[in-house]
């Protein structure tokens, strides 16, 4: 009876042990699944980020007119003017140069290795950050949005046509 006992402790051991191994293997694969699912959901992140940040500077354009008709904002001259957020001593060209600025500042701020530039460009969905092709035909600006998704190892590009009126 004794020996009958002892065989039936082994077994139960070597069950729990495969039981253990199951377990083991389930949990690795739950935890590759989050990894995948983090990554996903940090590439569309950034993604939204983008599409807001382009919006952005669209909205701005369109709410200077005047620059916008001069052009101003294809200058790319991004100057910091505090007196552009009071409503006396800010020119439109001096809210263009403001504009880029702190669009500039807020693509550093949301977008890893961000950058991006505001042309008139005839060709909006070509160009790289180091080299923006903007080709200055056309009758839109082109804001293009850059940045490296570090979780496909890409970069990402956004872009949005604004009419220069």
């Amino acid at each position: 009876m004794s020996s009958r006992g002892s065989l039936q402790q082994g077994f139960s051991l070597i069950e729990i042990l495969v039981a253990l191994t199951i377990v083991s293997v389930g949990l690795l694969g739950l935890v590759g699944f989050q990894i995948h699912t983090q990554k996903i959901s940090s590439n569309a992140y950034y993604h939204t980020q983008a599409v807001i940040i382009t919006h952005d500077m669209a909205e701005r354009i369109r709410a200077n007119p005047i620059a916008n008709h001069q052009q101003q904002y294809h200058l790319k001259q991004a100057v910091q003017n505090t007196n552009c957020h009071k409503q006396v001593g800010c020119t439109p060209q001096n809210m263009a140069k403001n504009d880029l600025f702190e669009w500039y500042e807020t693509i550093k701020q949301g977008l890893p290795k961000g950058s991006g530039v505001v042309c008139i460009d005839s060709t909006p969905v070509d160009g790289t950050p180091n080299a923006s092709a903007c080709d200055n035909q056309g009758t839109q600006y082109a804001v293009k949005l850059w940045w490296h998704d570090s979780s496909i190892d890409k970069i990402q590009r956004s872009v949005m046509m604004v009419g220069a009126e």
